[in-house]
């Protein structure tokens, strides 16, 4: 089996990555606040793997389209089959990371400033 590699796929996982790196984000800055995370990230991961259409094609009434790694993943699929991707996704694609990094960057901001006004990242 040939591993298809393309311009298409390689510019839909780095915008997904985009995306997904505002979630880490998110969990960043609840870190930085509560400093336990170890049960919640592996709850989320779990959620994700069902959630993203990584294992199978779900349908979730379309909640799932704010994950940019479903999103993602369907533009990667069909760019490695020959399918005609539309506009409509690659647009899709690029809210929804930018919405997930730029409320990434506020938690993060928001937890860290909180962090910093409680001392609580000298003991981190």
């Amino acid at each position: 089996v040939g591993i298809i590699i393309n311009s298409y796929i390689v510019l839909s996982l780095v915008l997904t990555l985009a995306g997904m790196y505002g979630f880490g984000l998110i969990l960043g800055g609840i870190a930085l606040k509560e400093k336990k995370l170890g049960q919640l990230t592996l709850i989320i991961q779990i959620i994700l793997l069902f959630i993203s259409d990584t294992l199978t094609k779900t349908n979730f009434g379309g909640i799932n389209k704010l994950i940019p790694l479903t999103v993602g993943t369907d533009i990667a699929r069909k760019a490695a089959v020959g399918l005609k991707i539309e506009y409509g996704e690659w647009g899709l694609l690029i809210m929804v990371s930018l919405l997930w990094l730029v409320i990434g960057s506020v938690v993060f901001n928001f937890g860290s400033r909180v962090a910093r006004q409680e001392g609580g990242l000298g003991s981190y």
